[in-house]
């Protein structure tokens, strides 16, 4: 996984990570897709990087969530201004459920 900073990991992986000392192995943490186990190698200490170091990736970061914010307002709009109608001819009536199936 390389290094992580603190929030790359959610729940009981960021747990079980951060009480680990270098060499350590964590008990099973159950993630999202699954269950991780892991192991720190290496810790490093938090540093401030420069504006310039962080400036190409700061530019995308903004203009990713521009986009993602005029992307939803677009939606918006469009639900907005768009009139729906379902033609429910097309469907298949729904069973009716018998008094027996009601009591399961």
């Amino acid at each position: 996984m390389g290094y992580l900073h603190g929030g790359m990991l959610a729940g009981s992986a960021a747990e079980a990570v951060s009480k680990l000392k270098v060499g350590e192995i964590s008990e099973p943490s159950l993630l999202l897709e699954g269950v991780g186990v892991f192991k720190l190698i290496d810790r490093k200490d938090a540093k401030l990087n420069t504006f310039d170091a962080v400036k190409g990736r700061a530019t995308e970061l903004l203009i990713n969530e521009e986009a993602e914010r005029a992307w939803k307002d677009l939606i918006a709009q469009l639900r907005k201004k768009t009139s729906i109608t379902v033609d429910e001819s097309h469907f298949e009536p729904l069973p009716v459920a018998t008094k027996a199936e009601e009591k399961k």
